[in-house]
């Protein structure tokens, strides 16, 4: 697991919007409490950067799976079921 602490804020997996990282069988992701799941820099390439082919998450009180944030690139996120249709989320 990767982590980042940023001004009381925990992100768990942080890219630069250039990598890819993929989650195929048995990935699991649980984020503690005030945490962030995904955050990339360049929020225009979330889609790309973050490859959910089977994820099973748990979500801690205050914490959010994903943030778009405005680092770099495009401000803005195209969520489609590419993009999520193959997240559980448990919590």
């Amino acid at each position: 697991m990767l982590r980042a602490v940023h001004s009381f804020l925990i992100l768990e997996l942080y890219s630069d919007g250039k990598s890819e990282l993929v989650f195929d069988t048995d990935a699991k992701l649980t984020l503690g409490t005030g945490t962030v799941g995904l955050y990339s820099a360049d929020t225009s390439r979330f889609e790309v950067t973050f490859d959910l082919q089977a994820l099973e998450t748990s979500i801690g009180d205050r914490s959010v799976f994903a943030y778009f944030g405005a680092a770099a690139g495009t401000p803005s996120v195209t969520i489609t079921n590419k993009t999520l249709g193959n997240l559980t989320v448990k919590k």
